[in-house]
This record gives C-alpha cells, sequence and structure tokens, in this order.
C-alpha cells in the first residue's frame, strides 16, 4: 500500500512541475494537434519519472549482498489505542485519508460512466459511413458527446445542417481518440486526487479537444458562421457527464476566438523544449535526501501498522499485562504509553545497527530465503531489552539471527507514562532481503581424481591439475559437478 502511496506523491510533483513550466513557456493552446502530444507527454513523463529513477539507481548502485530492509519500531498498539503524538501515525492515518478518497473519486468517474452506458437503454443505435456509432436517445438529456469511440445525440438535435455539423464534431472526437486521453487523464486524478494540476490539466485536455474537433469541423467545408450558430444553440444544454467530451463544454468564447485566430509561428513549438529542463529538474528531485527520507517514513508506518495487525491478538484487549512475571520482570509491562521509548540517536541509527550487525545466514541465502520477521520484546523501565520472541515467523534460521540481534540492543531512553518509567512491549519488524546480483549460487560438487572433494575447488595448486571437466546435467548434482584430474 505505502508503494501507491509513493508513487502518488512522487508523480504528483512530477506533474505539477511539468504543469508549471509548460504553462509558463507557453502560455496558452493555439497548436491543437501539438500542444495535445505535449500535454500526453507531460503525463507520461510525470508517471515514469519516480520508477525510472528508482531502476537506473539501482543499475548503477553497488549494494552489498544482504540488505536489511526498513526496520519499525513502536509499541504495541492496544486494540483502539494509539501512541500519542507519534509521526508513524499521523503517516498512517494521511496514507489511509489517502486511499479513502481516491476510491471515492474512482468511485465518482465509475458512477458518470455506468450514467452514460444506461442512456443505450433509450437509445436507437445507428453505424454511420465512417463505421462509427451513433445513439439518438429519446427525451431530453443535455449536449451531444462522445464517450468511448462512440457518439450519443438527443433525438431533438436530428435532422438538418445541424445534424449534419454535429456528427462532424463528434466523429472528430472519436477519430482523433480523445476517449483515451481522457481515460488517462482521470486515472491520474484518481491517483493524484489532491493535485490541482492532475484537473487543471484534465481540464486543459477537455478544451484541446473541443478546439481540435472544432477545426476539424471547419476545415470539412463547413460554413464557419453556421457552425458558431449552432454553439451559440447548444451552450444553454446541460453537460449529461464531466467524464465525456460534451459538444459544450468549453467556453463559448474561447472556441470562437480560436477559430478566428490564425495558426502562430512555427517558433512557438521551441518553448515545448522548456520540459526538457523541468524533467530533469523532476528527476532529481524525486531523488533528493529529502524524498528518499520521506520514503523511508512512509515505508516504515506500513510496516509498523502490518506489525502492529500481526501482534494484535497477543497484545489482548487491555493495555496492561495482568501476567508481569511471566516476562521475567516484577513490573507491570505496557502496550499503550504517552512517550515511547527511543533507541540511542533514533531510527535511523536503529536501522544502521541493524544493518551492521545481522549477519545473513548462509544456508538461507544458498536457499534464496527472504521474508519480515516480527519480533517483540520489552524495554523495561531502565531501558534495559529482555524478553525477546517471534510474533511472526519466517524460517528458523531468520528467526534465530532476528533474535540474536534484538538481543544485543543497547538501553533504550524508556517509555514514559504520567511522567514516570515504565516497561513497555515494542515490535521490531526486520526485512531480510538479499541483493538479486549477488545472491549466493550454491556451489558445484567438486571430484579430484574420481572422489568427492570437501574443499573448494580453489584449493588445489593450479600447477597439479591435468584436466578439468565439468557436467551440468547430473540429476543426482543439480548444482553441477567439476571433474578434476590431478597430474601423476
Amino acid at each position: 500500500m505505502s508503494a501507491v502511496f509513493l508513487y502518488s506523491i512522487f508523480s504528483s510533483v512530477s506533474l505539477l512541475m511539468l504543469w508549471g513550466v509548460w504553462t509558463v513557456a507557453v502560455g496558452h493552446i493555439a497548436r491543437f494537434s501539438f500542444d495535445r502530444r505535449i500535454l500526453l507527454a507531460i503525463y507520461v513523463i510525470a508517471l515514469i519519472i519516480w520508477p525510472l529513477s528508482e531502476a537506473l539507481l539501482r543499475l548503477t548502485h553497488v549494494s552489498s549482498a544482504v540488505e536489511v530492509g526498513l526496520p519499525a519500531v513502536i509499541p504495541v498498539a492496544a486494540p483502539g489505542g494509539a501512541v500519542e503524538g507519534s509521526y508513524i501515525n499521523i503517516i498512517s492515518i494521511v496514507m489511509m485519508v489517502f486511499y479513502i478518497a481516491a476510491a471515492l473519486t474512482a468511485l465518482y468517474f465509475i458512477y458518470g460512466s455506468v450514467r452514460v452506458l444506461l442512456l443505450r437503454r433509450r437509445a436507437e443505435t445507428i453505424v454511420l459511413p465512417s463505421g462509427i456509432k451513433a445513439h439518438i436517445i429519446t427525451g431530453d438529456f443535455g449536449s451531444p458527446f462522445s464517450f468511448m469511440g462512440e457518439i450519443y445525440l438527443p433525438a431533438a438535435m436530428t435532422g438538418g445542417e445541424n445534424e449534419r455539423m454535429l456528427l462532424l464534431h463528434e466523429s472528430a472526437h472519436v477519430r482523433l481518440h480523445h476517449w483515451v486521453d481522457l481515460l488517462l487523464a482521470h486515472m491520474v486524478c484518481v491517483l493524484q486526487w489532491y493535485n490541482p494540476a492532475a484537473w487543471k490539466m484534465l481540464k486543459a485536455i477537455k478544451r484541446l479537444h473541443e478546439f481540435e474537433a472544432d477545426a476539424r469541423v471547419i476545415s470539412s467545408g463547413i460554413d464557419r458562421r453556421s457552425y458558431q450558430l449552432l454553439l451559440l444553440k447548444t451552450a444553454v444544454a446541460p453537460s449529461y457527464s464531466t467524464i465525456t467530451d460534451n459538444f459544450n463544454q468549453s467556453s463559448l468564447k474561447s472556441r470562437i476566438i480560436m477559430m478566428q485566430t490564425p495558426s502562430p509561428s512555427p517558433l512557438r513549438r521551441l518553448r515545448a523544449l522548456s520540459i526538457i529542463p523541468a524533467a530533469t529538474l523532476a528527476f532529481v528531485a524525486v531523488q533528493l535526501p529529502a524524498a528518499k527520507a520521506f520514503a523511508s517514513e512512509v515505508a516504515i508506518a506500513a510496516v509498523v501498522s502490518s506489525a502492529n495487525e500481526s501482534a494484535a491478538t497477543l497484545a489482548g484487549s487491555d493495555t496492561v499485562d495482568k501476567s508481569p512475571a511471566a516476562h521475567g520482570t516484577n513490573a507491570e509491562v505496557y502496550d499503550h504509553v504517552e512517550v515511547i521509548p527511543e533507541f540511542p540517536g533514533g531510527i535511523t541509527a536503529l536501522f544502521d545497527y541493524l544493518k551492521k550487525n545481522i549477519n545473513y545466514p548462509k544456508s538461507a541465502m544458498e536457499s534464496g530465503m527472504e521474508g519480515r520477521v516480527v519480533t517483540r520484546f520489552v524495554v523495561s523501565a531502565n531501558g534495559k531489552v529482555s524478553d525477546a520472541e517471534i510474533i511472526k515467523s519466517v524460517a528458523p534460521e531468520l528467526d534465530a539471527e532476528a533474535l540474536r540481534v534484538v538481543n544485543s540492543l543497547p538501553d533504550f531512553t524508556p517509555g514514559y507514562n504520567d511522567g514516570t518509567p515504565v516497561a513497555c512491549y515494542f515490535v521490531l519488524p526486520v526485512m531480510f532481503k538479499l541483493d538479486s546480483e549477488n545472491k549466493i549460487v550454491p556451489a558445484p560438487s567438486v571430484f579430484v581424481d574420481g572422489k568427492l572433494y570437501k574443499g573448494s575447488a580453489g584449493d588445489i595448486a593450479p600447477e597439479t591439475i591435468e584436466r578439468i571437466d565439468v557436467i551440468k546435467n547430473d540429476p543426482q548434482y543439480p548444482n553441477g559437478k567439476v571433474m578434476i584430474t590431478l597430474k601423476k
């Protein structure tokens, strides 16, 4: 879940920067097809910058063979409880709001789509000579529009020259595949519902579509004045849905002005090159230390939330453990505290400690074993770590290593309730992850003069070797065989 949230944040920053630069540099739409391509390019660039930067970073960054993933440390929250003032909790709440709002935005667009599709129940469908379907709707539903490559036209507007002009306009939308642009723009609005640039670009795309369709109608030989009068007649008709290309959705004044405006100088296209430095700046921005730190905090919040769900069954419904003696302490052990204990140097220092002290078990590396081990332990009133246990297991080898490191943790600053230091539980998820480029490949079996050799082939002096044969397809030795014959 955190990955989608982070993708939304970083792509929205990129979109905002690109849209802002384009607006300042270009100013207004004039060359419709060209400007449309630029807007679509802005969408694509904004959506791929972050994953592209991460991919390039992985290609150029040489990491250690073992990476211990984001650790997260907080007391286990009892059902209904929370750690007040926790930055991690704030991020979790923000993520929850993000997903709820994104879902509501998506439902709004889906509702609009369903309303359009339901119009077909009272429609007569015809196929135009161009092969495009047109649905003639009985009753009053507003302005004509196109949706998903099909035309919707009120029966009251059929007949005569007006129908011909309306069909030419809507057919232009279909032929130019404007519905694909709208689908992309609406998806971005769902992902970035909080980003004003996403909504402004949706509006700009719709306006540009109308300019482009108007230009197609005029270039077909339709009398410009007659077409402008048709625009005036349909100006008061309501738009049936916000997700479609409606005939009267854009500013009437701006559309008429565009019909009278000559094409600008081709040199204006050079201004579009401004998105290149903007894209570079956005690429750099998502790699800034502050951006990386924010991504880490979000990932930590997601891990903590998941860890608390795993630990909830152990925490019980009370905020105080009723059997403290079972944990080797004479004090009450709290699940919920007002001030959480802190590792010396904070969570970043804890992360560094884990990376330096965890030794990936060799057997786990050879088998490609990965996963998140969730541990729980007690931080006493004097900051000592004790009673470590596994609450979410991955494998015995990884569990044992996680417990070893947890038991080696130095003293914490204890947690506090009402200004008094108290003992409390901590949950520490530790992610074991192997670098795909550096995973250990099991060594082949080595035979020397026909006998299995327990050492490494590298231990044998090269000058004593007469011949080396490699056998790859022996089912008894799936990792291969190296047959070494020594000089006699």
